[in-house]
Formats: structure tokens, sequence, C-alpha cells
């Protein structure tokens, strides 16, 4: 009987110190060893005297702290910070590259029990990242007070923008000018309670209080936004710390390991913290990776350790070849962040001179397994494979079928499932992710995403993602299995490449290759002989994220790059108010949509939603004085036509009365957007149909369903059109239908609409359906079938709608409400006059054709029946007290509980059997995608989904 694949590492020794006990314990027995080595910062730095080393005589002095002098560092911190107000539970953000002042902050967070939450200073230019990182981190502390450390002055200004309205504490390490409201670090490294030889004392001393440590690091996953890890500060470290100390090649205290990958990501930070807890002496080579610095350093130094991801191995080795000496002090060579090839493994041994590799698998979620130190390449790939190596301490692995919990049997490839101490407890910011569950027992488990197997050694075998596999023509191409293919040629190797999926009409996804530097058509078709020679006998690779690189493949295909700035416009001198208005709109909308913007782009082909129209406008203005209308974001016209519009302008004034470029006629197709999930070749999208503000983003607040369906959003083709205020469903829905089926040329179909979205989506259904396509369903969410009036109204209007309360805030998270922006609620308006004239046909199927199936998420609030009755009111008030009254009318009928739930009058149109409906406790029809309720609609919405999906396909 073949065995299950299960794999347990060693038991973890029993551990009851916190890390900041175990660390007070080294700097104890350690006093007088090396601990941290900068060699970019000064030798005096703070006040604190380096170690001198006879060798380096002769070389420029730099910090050489010993345990004893960097815990004197961090005990005037921590007093610094207590000073300034922080305390246990508040939160510190650290913007800096690698320092002292970085390794000092974080011991010093957990000396008072902040959260301690390293962030990459190059996310200050992604605004929705940094925000939710900082919303994140704030939720998990509960604590209104948060403490910064901004390494440079530039920074300043980005992290103001991001705390403004946080009570905050904000530490500057490097001052240039009079930063105001930033407190020098230097400050804060001053105890003015003691003398200076009371502060240098060598008690060490365990404080009284036992404060939490806590550190939380985000790492990217399959939703656009990062996810936020909580790490268990003693047990991470701790487990690699005594798998390190432990074997044939043991680190030992005052060896030292060479470290230059990025303090923000949770491999530097078991690097950095693991070598504390063994007493090792860290050495920064730079603030940042620098090869030709680091070699220099490695060989001063004479370092035993270092960390690399494989694209810092190749560029060691291009340093290396200039130089007659190796780095032959190097014993252990640790490879992680992204799975070795071939020619990596034998790059490290053989050009840069490391007596051992040692190939570390894990992820910001949790370390799993590494190889013992390997002195050959086939230790760590074998037969083309790459080897994991066995489960750390504590550790435990199995190998499942796909959406399973089951072992397969050994041999057979699978997802990765990890459990052990290292593991986190979920995702912050975040609600319940299926990628972690619980057995019966207990124990805590994540889906890796990875594809694995476990071979007859009882070692494991790394296949790929499940996520980056290429499914061409319905063939399954694993980009590990070509990328090993090119790396075995140093020609190749040396080019990076990496394979990602891009679309494709004809066959669902095809492979291409990104490589670091253009080449010429004789290496390009080189490449391509290369991988087509040897496809037949691609089998396994490895591992590597690759999500960003698929979207600049894809932004590449869709976008030309060549748009000349518009300050070029020979229409004008380039001097004009307006030209530099117009410059400095395409450089914000550039820097946050992340891509080149084409001359004939539609404004609202960009996908700007309310929020980047905010900061996008608040760039502008910050730059040339003045504002833009929210509209321009979402015209139907092109950049070109709005740069055109406003270059000539020269005073301000002219401004006042501007107006967006409006279209004689709705385009043949409307702004659509993937809101979330994976397109899939032969599975079905879902397809969002704008409610009456006639927004796309109005379902942005959708968690990302877990089957990871693609999910689109369209948008109103009539913004800032001459047929604005006079369309029809009718011809809406043609516009729509049109534009699915450019994105999904077959059916079967899925759509959804919220309020008069779910109209929409019925008519576009209807208009499929008679074209001979076929729908899978159509989700409702709380609308009834749109019937005429049977009495008068008043003529609909902004003012009208205003008083009755269809204009509510728009609610942002951590943010004040905004006000819905004029030319939705005008959209708002003529998608009322359209549904009043709107006529739903009976579904007329056609021959073999499956009925329409119709799912109504109906909230449970809203007593619609006396909707005229309160538009008379409004009228009311209006005729009374003119169209500025804050008077509203009267709201009670939104929070009534309903009475009665049926088919809405859709039965009568597909048949009562083909309508299904649920209830959403709580919500209103107004607050389906508000925060506590939209959890519950998208839990309705993808229990049909899957339903469907599971039936057979048409």
């Amino acid at each position: 009987m073949i065995p299950p694949s299960e794999l347990i590492g060693s038991p973890l020794p029993r551990n009851d110190l916190a890390i900041n006990e175990l660390w007070l314990q080294n700097v104890r027995d350690y006093e007088n060893t090396l601990a941290l080595i900068c060699t970019h910062q000064a030798p005096d730095l703070y006040d604190i005297s380096s170690m001198s080393v006879s060798s380096l005589q002769d070389e420029k002095s730099y910090l050489r702290w010993t345990y004893g002098d960097l815990e004197r560092a961090i005990r005037r911190f921590a007093s610094g910070l207590r000073r300034h107000g922080l305390k246990q539970g508040d939160t510190l953000l650290t913007f800096t590259t690698n320092c002292a002042e970085f390794v000092i902050s974080t011991w010093a967070a957990y000396r008072i029990g902040l959260i301690h939450v390293p962030v990459n200073p190059k996310n200050l230019s992604y605004d929705r990242e940094v925000r939710h990182m900082l919303e994140t981190a704030m939720k998990t502390s509960q604590s209104s007070r948060l403490g910064v450390i901004a390494g440079t002055a530039d920074l300043c200004e980005a992290i103001e923008n991001l705390t403004a309205g946080i009570d905050c504490v904000k530490t500057l390490v490097e001052i240039k000018g009079s930063e105001t409201g930033w407190i020098p670090y230097e400050d804060l490294m001053q105890d003015f309670g003691q003398s200076r030889q009371e502060r240098d004392s060598s008690d060490f001393g365990m404080e009284a209080s036992n404060p939490k440590e806590q550190s939380l690091f985000f790492t990217s996953g399959t939703t656009s936004l990062p996810k936020g890890c909580l790490l268990q500060t003693s047990t991470y470290p701790f487990t690699v710390a005594t798998d390190w100390r432990q074997g044939e090649m043991p680190m030992l205290p005052g060896e030292k390991f060479a470290l230059a990958l990025p303090n923000n990501h949770a491999f530097a930070y078991m690097c950095l913290m693991s070598c504390f807890l063994n007493a090792t002496t860290v050495v920064f080579p730079g603030p940042s990776f620098n090869p030709e610095v680091m070699t220099q350093v490695i060989q001063k130094e004479h370092c035993e350790y270092t960390a690399l991801v494989p694209t810092m191995v190749l560029a060691l080795s291009l340093c290396q070849k200039s130089r007659a000496e190796k780095l032959s002090s190097l014993r252990r060579v640790i490879l992680a962040g992204a799975p070795p090839t071939e020619e990596v493994v034998r790059t490290c041994l053989e050009d840069l001179g490391a007596s051992g590799v040692q190939n570390q698998y894990g992820m910001t979620e949790g370390i799993l397994a590494n190889t013992k130190i390997a002195r050959t390449t086939s230790e760590i790939i074998a037969s083309g494979d790459v080897i994991l190596g066995k489960p750390l301490p504590g550790a435990k692995i199995r190998i499942c079928a796909q959406d399973s919990k089951i072992p397969l049997p050994a041999g057979n490839a699978g997802e990765m499932h990890f459990s052990g101490p290292t593991l986190v407890e979920r995702y912050l910011g975040l609600n319940e992710d299926d990628h972690f569950y619980v057995e019966d027992n207990g124990e805590k488990w994540f889906r890796t995403g990875d594809k694995a197997f476990m071979g007859t050694d009882g070692q494991l075998y790394l296949v790929g993602r499940f996520k980056e596999t290429i499914i061409r023509g319905g063939e399954n191409i694993e980009p590990s299995a070509i990328e090993a293919i090119l790396c075995q040629e140093p020609e190749f190797y040396s080019l990076e490449p990496q394979i990602v999926k891009c679309p494709d009409p004809i066959a669902g996804e095809v492979p291409v290759a990104v490589i670091n530097r253009n080449v010429d058509k004789d290496i390009e078709n080189k490449l391509r002989e290369r991988v087509g020679d040897s496809m037949g006998a691609l089998t396994m690779g490895g591992k590597i994220k690759k999500k960003r690189l698929e979207e600049l493949v894809y932004e590449r295909n869709r976008l030309a790059v060549n748009w000349p700035s518009p300050v070029a416009n020979q229409n004008n001198s380039g001097n004009t108010l307006g030209s530099q208005i117009v410059a400095a709109l395409l450089s914000a909308l550039e820097q946050h949509r992340r891509m080149p913007i084409q001359a004939t782009t539609r404004m609202i082909d960009l996908g700007v939603d309310s929020i980047t129209s905010i900061a996008v406008n608040h760039q502008v203005h910050k730059e040339t004085g003045v504002s833009l209308p929210p509209s321009l974001f979402f015209a139907q016209t092109s950049f070109e036509a709005i740069s055109d519009r406003l270059s000539p302008i020269s005073d301000p004034m002219e401004l006042v009365n501007f107006s967006v470029p409006t279209t004689e006629e709705p385009p043949e197709l409307c702004f659509s957007t993937l809101l979330q999930g994976t397109p899939k070749p032969g599975q079905p999208a879902l397809f969002l149909l704008p409610p009456g503000s006639g927004y796309a983003f109005s379902y942005e607040a959708l968690p990302k369903f877990s089957n990871d369906i693609a999910v689109y959003s369209l948008g109103s083709p009539f913004f800032m059109t001459r047929s604005e205020g006079t369309w029809s469903v009718e011809e809406a829905s043609a516009i729509y239908a049109r534009t699915i089926q450019s994105i999904q040329p077959e059916g079967p179909y899925m759509l959804s609409g919220w309020s008069m979205g779910a109209i929409i989506a019925y008519e576009v259904a209807f208009q499929l359906s008679q074209q001979g396509k076929s729908i899978l369903g159509v989700i409702n969410l709380d609308m009834g079938v749109s019937r005429p009036l049977t009495v008068e109204i008043p003529e609909p209007s902004v003012e009208l709608f205003k008083i009755i309360g269809f204009y509510p805030p728009i609610h942002r998270e951590g943010q004040p409400d905004m006000e819905i922006p004029g030319y939705r609620k005008r959209h708002s308006i003529s998608s009322f006059r359209a549904k009043m004239r709107y006529s739903p046909r009976p579904m007329k199927l056609l021959k073999g054709a499956k009925p329409v199936r119709i799912f109504i998420v109906w909230a449970a609030h809203g007593d619609h029946d006396r909707l005229l009755n309160v538009i008379h009111e409004a009228d009311q008030i209006l005729k009374e007290h003119g169209p500025d009254t804050e008077l509203r009318a009267d709201g009670e009928w939104l929070r009534l509980p309903r009475e009665r739930f049926d088919s809405g009058g859709w039965g009568e149109l597909v048949g009562e059997e083909n309508v299904d409906f649920q209830i959403v406790k709580g919500a209103a029809h107004d607050s389906m995608m508000d925060p506590g309720i939209v959890d519950s609609v998208a839990a309705q919405m993808e229990m049909i989904i899957d339903k469907w999906l599971s039936l057979p396909l048409p």
C-alpha cells in the first residue's frame, strides 16, 4: 500500500521565553560579542563607540556594535518613545532601509509592546496599498496612537498625507532642514532622566513588565490589496534559529551573516532575528542591495553566511567574475524568495565559491521546510525538479488534491498544506479566508497554493503554482518548466527569463517571456527555438510569483507608450496655465494608474474610481492651484480631447465654467473593468451591471469570491453624451450586451445587478437569449419588476431625490464621508426616467434553450409600496422651501421591515419555478454594498454561483 503524502518535522524544543527575554539572555552571555555591523554608518553613532578591529585599522571605520552596545541603544530609544507618549498596544510603522535605526526600533517596539510594522518606503508611491496597510495596522492595535519612523526627509510629505488626522509621533532619522512636526531620531536616543554612566550601565536585567511582542508583515495574494500577517515573534525566528544551530554545520555565536534583503520582507526578518537568537553578528553591507559593495564586505568581514534570492545570485556572480578572489569565507548561502534553478546553485558553489547552499522554503504565512546544506547541484535540483527538503522542527506538511484536505498517495502531485508553530492565525484586514482551516483536533492548517509531491526519499519536490499554470488550448503548461530549460543556458540565464500567462483569443492563454533588457531578433529566435525543441521533455520546476509581471504584459499589449507630453502641443507655447494643468494631470494619472496614458484613450477607460479621482485632483491642485470637475474622469472623450480643451486656458476664472467635452452618440462598447478573480478558458465570468448612478465601481466593496471566478463590472456608456438624459433600458442593454460579448464571446453568461442594474441585467439576458446565447442565470440584488405607474408623479430632479434621501454619503473606511458626485446624481435621474418607460418582455426561449434562472437577494428592510407617497411629500417640501432646503422626507420607509417576500414579479417573465430568493438580515435597499452588509450579500451570490457552475454547462 502506498503511504500518504505526509511529513512531520522533528520536535521543536520547548521555549517558554518571549523573544525579548531570549535577546536579553544573549546580551548577558555575549555582551562583548559583535551584534551589528553597518558599513554605511558612523562608528560613533549616537555617541556609542564601535569596537575596533586591528585588521581594519587602515580601512575606513564604520559602525561595529557589540550585543552590549546595541542593548544600550535599544534601552535609550525605548525610553524616548515612552517619553513621547507611545505605550503598549500602539502601532509603530518604520519606513527605513537596512540600518542600525531599523534594528533599534524593532527591539524597542518589542520592549514597549508596540505593534511593529516595517513598510518599504517605495510603498508610499502606491496610495491605495499603503493606506490599506495603515488601516489594517490601526485596526489590529485597536489604538488611535501611532508612531512613524522615516529614514529620509523626502518621505515626510507622503507620510504626512497618509497619516493626516491621526494622533501621530513622527520621527525622522536623517534631518536635512526644519521638518515641522518631526522629531529627530537622535533626540529620542537621549535619556534625560539618567547620567551617561547610568545610561550605559551593563545591567541588562529584564524590565518589570512583560509586553506583548508583535510584528505585522504584508504579503501579496490573489486580491489586489496586501494581506496582513501578524507573525508569532517568538516561534517564527526561534524555529529557524534552532534549525540553523543544529546539524553538520551549526551556526555559532560571533559568526557573521551578510544581510541585504529588504527589511519589510518576512524572509529578511527571519534571518535578522534568527541571527540575534543565535548570538550571530548581523552585517548590513549598505542600506540596500548593491552587488559590488556586498562582494567587498563579505570578503573584508569574512562573512560565513548570507541569504539571497536567485536574482541577487546572478548580480553577485557578475561582480565576482572581475575578481580573482572568491567569496570562500561563505559556509552557507541560504536561498529563498523564489525556487532556484540548477544554474543558480552552480553559481553559488562555483562562481561565488561558497562551500554550501541551503534551499529554504516558506512564506510570510509561515516557514515550512529546508534542505540539508548541499555541496552539489544534484542535492537541490534532481532531474529538473526543485527539492524543498523536509519540514522544519514542529512543522507538518501534506499533499492533497486541490479543494481537498485528504492526503494523496506519496508520489502524486497536489496542493501543499502546512501546519506548525510559525503559521499565522489568519489574514488581517480581510474576512475569513478559505486558505486557513481547522481540523477536528484543533490544528490550524494553511493551503499554500503550491503544487508539490513527496518523493520516495521522503523529501518534498516543488512543481509550481496552481494559479500560475498556463492553460493553452486545454493543455497545462508550468511556467517554471520553461524557465528551467532557458536557465540551463548561460546566454539566457543572464536575461533572468520569467514566464507569465497572457490572454489569447484563440488559445485562451499563451506563455510570454519577460526578460531584463532589450535583445535583438537573433536572441529572440534562439529563445523560441530552445523552448520549442524541449517542450516535449518539460516536467516540473519551481514557484515564482508573477502577478505583477502578468499585469505589465497585459498593459503593454493593450496600450501604446508613445504618447508625447501635452506641453509640447503645437497650439500653445507650453507655458500657459492650461498646459501646466494638462501636464500635471497626465503625470498624476500615470502615477496613480501605473501605466502610460495613450492620447486616444477615453478618460472613462482609465478606470479611475472616485477615491483615485480625488487623489489625482489633489495632486493637480497642489501643482497648479486649480481643481478639475470630477466628471472629467468619466468622460467618453479621449485624453487628447481633454488636453485640447484645457491647453488654451490662461486665466483661472475660465475654469469656473469649464465643461467636460461631450460626444454626439454613446460608444459602441461601454467601460468595463476586471473587478476581481482570474479569467479562465471555458469558465463563465460574472458581469455586474451598474445601478442607477451608472458607476462601475459601485460593486468595489464586494469581497473576493473564494472560487476565484472572474468578475467584471460595467459602467454607463451615457456619461457626458448627448443621450445622457434620454436613453432607454433597451438601448443601454444593447451596448452592455456587445461589451460583454467582446470580453466573453460565447455563453453561458452570468449577469447581476443591484437596483436599476438588476432591471438592465434582465434586459441584457433577454437580448442575448434572442441571439441564441445561453444564460446560466441572473443574480438580482433587491429589485422587483418595473411596472408602469398608474398615477402621475412630479418630474424627477436632483433636488427632489436629495430630499427623498436617495443620495446618502459615500462611506470610506478610516476617511471622512464623501458626497456623491453631481454627474452620478444626474445619471440616477435619467435611470429613473428610463425605468418608468420600460416594460420588460417575457423571456422567449429559442428551441432547445434552457430556462433563464433568476436568483434574488432581498434586503430585509424597506417598504417600497410607500415610495410614491414619499415622492409627493418631497415634492411638497421642495415647492414650499426651495431647492436649498435642509429638510428631508420621512425616511422611515427605508428602515421598516419588509413584510412580503416573493419572486418580485420576475416569475411572470421566466416562470415561477425558475425564480429563487434569499433574504439578508439588517440590509436596506441602499445599504447592500455597505460594510457589515456586503459580506452577507456576497455569500449569497457565491452560493448560487457555485450551484450554477456545478450544473452541466449548456
